[in-house]
């Protein structure tokens, strides 16, 4: 959170994802001291096999980091979460998925992998990306007809192997299945585990709704206090119209908003951040 008790989050639609030393430092430079306190790098994709690619690249096979540019990044990935750190952010994730079928299906893949019995290979290699980047876990971004229990084994195995223990979900729909989903990491590990959502408002997600379905599910869900679980997600527009969009999140209840995505931004970083601020904490304003 910031000094002010609010979460500022954003997505980075393949940020460090290079050997271009100079635009990662750039990155690196313009979001350190920003104002961000959460970077979700977008994405991890799964193939078949149960190999992990970031974006396009391979990134884990066999439980083994085999990144590209392991050796060759300066900084090295690792050195830059490092950074980022330094520059204020407290959490730091990846996201795992994008869109459904017919192509990427990552969570079909997920779901067959634990059904062929091949749920070890799959998560030893989230787990040598994790501790060799040093993020704090994963963002679920699923948009794709899995079974609940799939989203939920995944929860329960990546918490556990995560440095920092985090799992999120990123929903924009589906308000009862991803309800659902939550209900049954309550029901099988006895409290809850995922550390909160990432709603997709720009996507359709309405964080009232939200808010009174949540509430609705407590006894399910274990999440007794729903508006704090909530971080409401707005694509980038010029600061002036993000502090009147996320305005009206914090008049929800809300202290916590991210924006989509880090590519689009024209202005410096912390122009972003202190409109997504001014406006969470607008609360009074009718």
């Amino acid at each position: 959170m910031t000094s002010s008790g609010y979460d500022i989050g954003l997505y980075g639609q393949g940020l460090f994802d290079t050997d271009d030393d100079a635009q990662n430092r750039r990155a690196l430079q313009d979001l350190s001291g920003s104002g961000f306190t959460g970077l979700v790098l977008f994405t991890l994709h799964v193939h078949p096999s149960g190999d992990l690619y970031l974006g396009d690249n391979v990134i884990a096979r066999d439980g083994v980091v085999v990144y590209r540019w392991k050796d060759t990044q300066d900084p090295s990935f690792p050195a830059l979460v490092r950074g980022l750190r330094a520059g204020g952010f407290r959490t730091v994730l990846f996201s795992i998925g994008f869109g459904g079928p017919p192509v990427p299906e990552d969570w079909q893949h997920i779901q067959d992998l634990l059904d062929d019995g091949k749920a070890g290979v799959l998560v030893a290699n989230f787990k040598a990306v994790a501790q060799w980047t040093g993020v704090d876990g994963f963002d679920f971004d699923c948009e794709e007809d899995v079974r609940v229990g799939t989203i939920a084994t995944m929860t329960t195995e990546l918490v556990k192997v995560a440095p920092g223990g985090v799992v999120t979900y990123c929903p924009y729909d589906r308000t009862q299945w991803w309800i659902d989903c939550l209900a049954e990491v309550r029901r099988t590990r006895g409290t809850q585990l995922v550390r909160g959502l990432n709603l997709q408002v720009y996507g359709g997600a309405d964080p009232r709704e939200w808010i009174s379905a949540l509430t609705a599910a407590k006894d399910r869900t274990g999440v007794a206090d729903p508006a704090a679980f909530l971080s409401a997600g707005q694509s980038v527009s010029p600061p002036a119209d993000l502090t009147e969009e996320f305005a009206d999140c914090g008049r929800a209840g809300l202290k916590a908003g991210f924006l989509w995505q880090y590519g689009s931004f024209e202005l410096p970083a912390r122009d972003y951040a202190k409109a997504v601020l001014a406006g969470l904490s607008e609360r009074s304003r009718p």
